[in-house]
């Protein structure tokens, strides 16, 4: 195993990825690994540090500017998630991609591009009852920990199946024991591939499909059969919005995904909106909206309209003749 963990350390090495030796248990073994985020090991180097090494990491960002897709299908009540994402993506996008199988019958899709961001969660579902009670009971039974319980539980409302690994972070690959190659090699991906995958990404965030609960204003369901919100939704056209406040189309990518650019923004696009969906997506840091959420149209009314103010939101829509009564 040594002798082919130093073979496969080597190798990319000399093709100017950075890798580090860890155990088994995914623990980096030297305390001054960062150090290699800007350089690859030399040749002597990765004899020396892998020869008692279990595993072998790669890491993100880097001179060769990595990152990582991390697919933790563990966290997958449906159990075809893998599936639905896989149909999600373009073919010759995820043909770009490099593509393992890991410890945990989980997925890595690694790329190279020049957008390099720090690791984020980017795909979330909702947690069950079933999980937040045996979250509380774990917690209730544990004398350390019963006095908080009931906060712990509140605070778990999510879990997440897709993250991203990229500057400062690392993730195991093969021969390291239980990660296997499935296709392809490290290839680059445009600027603008990569803010369509992470736009497919975030379409399949739950958390950020379901509006939180606002103390400001009273909107108890059973008041009402349709919401404001979901009222507003199904009338209001997203693109009239954005163009409204200074946002511009220039093009579509896929036949479905609209691409928009900023007020006074000089690059390409800064967004997507997605007609299937009907999300749209902010890539700008620049912009006032939040590039880790996807926005419904009435959650640019209240951004655009209301200065971020949900409650304001509420009173507005109602007053325009929003929502359906029960």
């Amino acid at each position: 195993m040594n002798q082919q963990l130093i073979k496969t350390a080597q190798a990319y090495s000399k093709q100017g990825f950075s890798v580090i030796p860890t155990t088994q248990q995914k623990i980096p073994i030297l305390p001054t690994w960062r150090s290699y985020q800007s350089r690859p090991m030399t040749q002597e180097e990765c004899v020396e540090h892998f020869k008692k090494a279990q595993g072998m990491g790669l890491l993100g960002g880097g001179k060769m500017k990595l990152t990582c897709i991390d697919i933790d299908l563990k966290n997958d009540l449906s159990g075809d998630f893998y599936q639905r994402l896989c149909a999600k993506v373009p073919t010759e996008l995820f043909e770009k991609f490099y593509i393992q199988k890991t410890q945990n019958n989980g997925y890595h899709w690694v790329f190279s591009c020049d957008t390099v961001e720090p690791s984020q969660k980017i795909t979330r579902r909702l947690t069950t009852a079933e999980e937040r009670h045996q979250v509380y009971m774990e917690n209730f039974e544990n004398p350390l920990t019963r006095e908080k319980a009931f906060k712990i539980v509140q605070n778990f409302n999510d879990v997440c199946i897709v993250e991203s690994r990229g500057e400062g972070a690392y993730f195991l690959v093969p021969p390291t024991r239980g990660y296997e190659r499935v296709q392809g090699k490290i290839q680059k991906l445009s600027e603008e591939e990569y803010q369509d995958l992470f736009h497919i990404l975030r379409s399949m965030d739950e958390v950020n499909k379901v509006r939180k609960n606002d103390t400001r204003f009273s909107q108890n369901k059973t008041d009402w059969k349709v919401s404001p919100f979901q009222d507003y939704n199904s009338k209001a056209d997203s693109l009239f919005l954005l163009e409204s406040n200074g946002w511009s189309v220039v093009g579509k990518r896929y036949g479905k995904n609209i691409r928009l650019k900023r007020p006074g923004n000089s690059s390409a696009h800064s967004g997507i909106y997605d007609s299937d969906t009907r999300i749209f997506s902010c890539f700008s840091t620049s912009a006032s909206l939040d590039v880790n959420r996807g926005y419904t149209a009435s959650d640019l009314f209240t951004e655009f309209s209301c200065n971020g103010d949900i409650g304001l939101a509420y009173s507005k829509l109602v007053n325009e003749g929003y929502g359906l009564k029960a």
